[in-house]
């Protein structure tokens, strides 16, 4: 799948969702002052191992814009989970 955009909480999102649907999930999170490219070398390991992986730019990194509300650091994990369920349930 190529890298798109989706809405979590509002917000736009810079996502890479990429090998079988039906794997096991690994997602990725990268290093603050970074981006969802951080993991460009890792990802061909671990769809070689049988998962596949998401992948995602932070708020205000790569090409997910920064938030123009407050943000707190629990909303980190809220995205993550949100994203997983988009993905479960095929939405955008």
């Amino acid at each position: 799948m190529p890298p798109q955009m989706t809405t979590i909480s509002g917000h736009p999102f810079h996502i890479l969702h990429e090998g079988p649907s039906s794997a096991p999930l690994v997602v990725l999170t990268h290093a603050l002052m970074a981006n969802l490219h951080m993991w460009d070398s890792t990802v061909q390991a671990l769809h070689s191992a049988g998962y596949s992986t998401l992948r995602y730019d932070h708020v205000g990194h790569g090409l997910t814009p920064v938030p123009t509300q407050a943000y707190h650091f629990d909303d980190f994990t809220r995205h993550i989970h949100e994203m997983t369920q988009k993905l479960a349930f095929g939405s955008k």
